[in-house]
């Protein structure tokens, strides 16, 4: 509740996302992620755009820090045995959790377009470690991200139009709706993404 709180705009309106600050990365194996990107680019003129094989992981952390707005289009990968190696895959290795806790400031607002990037894990003291609770602790007012594997070429329409309404002002959770909105519903893939597509924070 209290990161929720925090995450709130001053003033209560969500700034629209523009093209400075804003980093599009989109990982390796997966032709929908590239799309994405390619896609999202012509939304954010000025964007950096990091594709394979630009995509490595020390190209990304310095890209995110700070920025804006980031869309990272990647496999996720789940580590329940040991939540500090889940991680997104990028071109030539993994971006963990780990290494994603030690950004020295996360992007203001992030669009996990990654299997299972919206769950979290319960450790001692009631704490939940997971890639938007880490964002979150490092300055993100808000995040999507999916609870469920989804599908890549499915996904395009829903993000694009995520990242549309962000650019038009949109807070979050208004963005995800209208999304959401695009996806036929009686196509099983794109339910799914329907489902599992989450907003957290209050930017």
């Amino acid at each position: 509740m209290s990161s929720w709180v925090r995450s709130l705009p001053v003033g209560g309106a969500a700034a629209p996302a523009g093209p400075a600050g804003t980093v599009l990365v989109a990982g390796p194996d997966l032709a929908g992620a590239r799309r994405e990107v390619d896609e999202l680019a012509a939304l954010f003129p000025g964007a950096t755009v990091l594709a394979p094989p630009r995509s490595t992981v020390p190209a990304v952390i310095a890209a995110l820090s700070g920025a804006d707005l980031a869309h990272l289009g990647c496999h996720g990968l789940l580590r329940v045995d040991n939540p500090t190696f889940s991680a997104l895959r990028l071109c030539g290795g993994d971006l963990t959790l780990h290494a994603l806790d030690q950004l020295g400031a996360a992007p203001r607002r992030v669009v996990l377009a990654a299997c299972d990037s919206a769950n979290g894990f319960v450790y001692d003291g009631n704490e939940v470690l997971g890639f938007v609770s880490a964002l979150m602790a490092r300055g993100s007012t808000a995040v999507a991200a999916n609870s469920a594997p989804v599908g890549d070429p499915e996904s395009v329409p829903l993000t694009t139009g995520v990242h549309r309404a962000l650019r038009d002002g949109a807070a979050m959770a208004e963005a995800v709706h209208t999304g959401r909105a695009v996806l036929d519903r009686e196509d099983p893939r794109q339910f799914v993404s329907w489902c599992v597509t989450t907003a957290f924070g209050g930017g």
